[in-house]
């Protein structure tokens, strides 16, 4: 049954990316600039989440948004790893007030697989993210989110700030549909 649902999701998500597919690279802002973080990481500790995310349709207000992330520490006390996928909505062309500047912000939820001093329990998330489109291509991106830390000893919720670049390949999907009246 456990196949079965991650093939059934697996294949939705791959019939709903018609617009574009990201590739983010996102740095813990906090594990970046702390230079003592209370638990042994000083500043500049290597923090990378890789994150590919597949964006549906555009709609009148956004698109769905799924994405397969990898996040690797270097932490204080040993190396941390976390395999996760998240599912989400993404409201676009939002305005800044007073400013001709948009930006968009996502919404998701997911759950993931710790490893660090052997695997660890699914760790649930949810979190958002805000994006600012720098080209055609590229995107700022900041996200906050709450981590189950499966692998603590009091299993709590921890909150990440990320921030890191995104780039886009659009699949072209609308051009790509059978015009009226033609064979294909």
């Amino acid at each position: 049954m456990k196949t079965l649902t991650i093939i059934l999701l697996l294949l939705t998500a791959s019939l709903t990316a018609q617009e574009a597919v990201g590739f983010a690279m996102y740095q813990d802002v906090r594990l970046a600039l702390d230079n003592d973080d209370g638990h042994g990481n000083k500043g500049l500790t290597p923090d990378i989440l890789a994150r590919i995310t597949l964006q549906g349709q555009e709609r009148e207000i956004g698109h769905s948004v799924y994405s397969i992330g990898y996040e690797w520490a270097q932490l204080y006390g040993g190396e941390f790893h976390r395999g996760n996928v998240t599912i989400g909505y993404t409201f676009t062309n939002m305005p800044v007030p007073l400013t001709n500047i948009k930006y968009s912000t996502s919404l998701f939820g997911g759950a993931g697989l710790i490893f660090r001093d052997g695997l660890k329990p699914v760790s649930p998330e949810v979190g958002g993210i805000i994006t600012f489109k720098i080209t055609k291509h590229f995107k700022w991106n900041t996200q906050a989110f709450w981590m189950l830390r499966t692998d603590l000893p009091n299993n709590k919720f921890g909150f990440n700030v990320s921030t890191g670049l995104q780039f886009d390949v659009s699949t072209d999907w609308k051009s790509k549909q059978a015009k009226k009246g033609t064979r294909f």
